[in-house]
């Protein structure tokens, strides 16, 4: 069961029948949130999406659950 702590992305991750885990691609978060895999791509190139990549990769940014949260939280408040 999730507490009323839970990040967003965990929830709808849990929905689309992703597996809770620490951080997720930009496709598994696309899938998750219904926002575009273009808008988070160029989100995180701009800086307003953190992500990081594992070393060794040169692809397959990688966004922590709270991350997204901050990046959702902000894009919610500037649309109102």
């Amino acid at each position: 069961m999730e507490s009323e702590g839970t990040p967003e992305l965990l929830r709808m991750a849990r929905i689309v029948g992703l597996p809770a885990k620490g951080a997720y691609t930009l496709r598994e978060v696309a899938r998750a949130s219904g926002a575009s895999y273009t808008t988070l791509y160029e989100d995180a190139v701009a800086g307003r999406l953190r992500t990081f990549l594992p070393p060794g990769r040169t692809r397959g940014r990688l966004v922590k659950p709270e991350w997204f949260e901050d990046w959702w939280k902000e894009g919610m408040e500037n649309a109102g």
